[in-house]
């Protein structure tokens, strides 16, 4: 199955949701430039979650979100105290 088609559950969401990562990317984009980090602090807090144990298909385990989308909003900070 080709990767951007995959969908990938929302572990928060009843009944659970489901988002190819085009989805997640459209999410990303529509938060405002005001509210999203740099690039440079997104790739650094996507380096982190990528290492994570909790990081499971593109979720985190520990609180369900969509990791992409945590990483690019500002205010946000990782449950486990990462970053």
């Amino acid at each position: 199955m080709n990767e951007q088609m995959t969908r990938i559950p929302c572990r928060n969401c009843m009944p659970p949701v489901q988002a190819t990562a085009e989805d997640i990317a459209r999410i990303i984009e529509a938060i405002p430039e005001e509210r999203r980090v740099s690039d440079e602090e997104y790739n650094d807090r996507l380096a982190h979650c990528s290492g994570c144990e909790k990081l499971s298909e593109g979720t985190c385990s520990e609180c369900g979100c969509y990791v992409a989308v945590r990483c690019a909003r500002a205010r946000m900070y990782c449950p486990l105290y990462k970053w």
